[in-house]
């Protein structure tokens, strides 16, 4: 039976290989395979419709619908569902012209590669062309180049315009999307969805739903991680422990971009607190930021909480500044218990990395369920599931959260599985925003 949390990504691949269906019953297969030239053509066909499908889900996936985050297990997953669809669905959008040129080949090479070619007679050829390019050339930069976040952030948004010309390529050119209403309709439908889902995020983005704060405090923890504290102007987020929210903020010092920030703070606390570590240019602007700034908050988001766990114990493995998500739901507990005995393993490289380690001693002093393992690496050596067994026990029985660096939530997340934890008892968030 397919649980809610999977229920997404299985109506993802019936979406994106739908238009196959009724491709395949418009001609006898012997006419579609029956020659060098019809399989080239059916490939180009079949590889365009699968490819539009894909591109079409993963622009209405990245539109950060939060509605659609019970289905995926969060908005980390849907974002990562969203990178992996939009590379194969420009690989299948790549294959598609370069298999209808091979059909000229016979002819001569000329013949296959003027095909490729744009042309003033042939205006939905070189729509397609001309998407094709640009889609090329903004995923070689998100994927290849190492630009600033803004700009690829930019280049995703010019990535719909690539879509929309692909789309009026499809729609325009005589091929089986003209020639059958099924396939038209489809098609046409989800890509009015896709491009729907681009607009609001993008032309429409500030009639999205978001709450105004004002920077209360900024506190430099130590040369590297900041703590950001936000007071509403008017009503308050309402959120679970372990989500985030995405944070623009309007002040001369900083750029106004957005990003995705964990909340450290508790749901019982009118400030918003959070907790930045300097991982990059935007980031380590933030000891700039001037107290009284007006802050955007978008969110809650994401499914790092307390409402996924199943099991009567937790596990907590925080690396780092990965500790955000467990201040959260730490905090929490001195206002409402969870009913589960909680183990926080905290890790850093040296104990002086801690920041928060005397603050969750005192919490744990007063919550008899939680416990704190601090761990030094350069001490202990790197957290293994090995030595959580040691510390915690048989991990079968018990929900593991784990946050930190991408390789070390990697290490952590293999071993548990190696040892027989089942992955719906593993949490993790691995998020991205390209």
């Amino acid at each position: 039976m397919v649980k809610k949390s999977q229920l997404g990504l299985v109506v993802v691949v019936v979406a994106c290989l739908f238009p196959a269906i009724p491709w395949l019953t418009m001609k006898p297969l012997e006419l579609r395979f029956g020659s060098m030239v019809a399989w080239m053509t059916s490939i180009g066909q079949l590889t365009a419709l699968v490819g539009m499908a894909m591109f079409s889900v993963s622009l209405i996936l990245i539109a950060r619908f939060r509605i659609l985050e019970p289905y995926f297990g969060g908005l980390d997953r849907i974002f990562q569902a969203h990178r992996h669809l939009g590379v194969l669905g420009f690989l299948f959008m790549l294959i598609h012209p370069l298999a209808l040129a091979i059909r000229y080949v016979p002819v001569s090479v000329a013949s296959a590669a003027t095909f490729l070619l744009p042309t003033s007679s042939d205006v939905p050829k070189t729509l397609g062309i001309v998407a094709l390019l640009l889609m090329m050339g903004l995923l070689f930069a998100t994927l290849f180049a190492h630009w600033r976040y803004q700009i690829l952030l930019k280049t995703h948004k010019v990535l719909g315009v690539a879509f929309m010309l692909g789309v009026m390529h499809a729609l325009y050119i005589p091929s089986d999307i003209s020639g059958n209403l099924v396939l038209a309709w489809y098609s046409g439908g989800l890509a009015c969805l896709a491009v729907s889902a681009y607009l609001y995020r993008t032309i429409f983005a500030r009639a999205i739903p978001k709450h105004h704060y004002m920077v209360k405090e900024v506190r430099a923890l130590d040369h590297t991680v900041t703590e950001v504290v936000l007071t509403p102007v008017e009503v308050p987020l309402i959120f679970e422990p372990g989500q985030f929210v995405f944070v623009s903020f309007k002040d001369v010092s900083v750029s106004n971009e957005v990003h995705p920030f964990t909340i450290s703070s508790a749901p019982h606390e009118r400030e918003l607190r959070l907790t930045i570590k300097a991982l990059g240019d935007w980031t380590s602007e933030m000891p700039c930021l001037a107290v009284g700034a007006a802050a955007t908050v978008e969110g809650p988001f994401g499914g790092f909480t307390a409402s996924h766990a199943t099991k009567k114990s937790e596990v907590w493995i925080a690396g780092g500044i990965g500790i955000t998500p467990f201040l959260s739901r730490a905090r929490s507990l001195t206002q409402m218990s969870i009913g589960r005995a909680v183990d926080l393993y905290y890790t850093a490289n040296t104990r002086d990395e801690m920041l928060f380690l005397a603050e969750l001693s005192t919490i744990a002093a007063l919550c008899p369920e939680l416990r704190i393992i601090p761990h030094v690496s350069k001490e202990q050596g790197f957290l293994t599931v090995a030595h959580i067994y040691e510390q915690s026990g048989n991990l079968a029985n018990k929900d593991v959260f784990v946050c930190g660096p991408p390789p070390m939530m990697q290490s952590i997340i293999r071993q548990c599985k190696d040892l027989g934890v089942r992955s719906s008892q593993i949490h993790a968030e691995e998020f991205s925003m390209l």
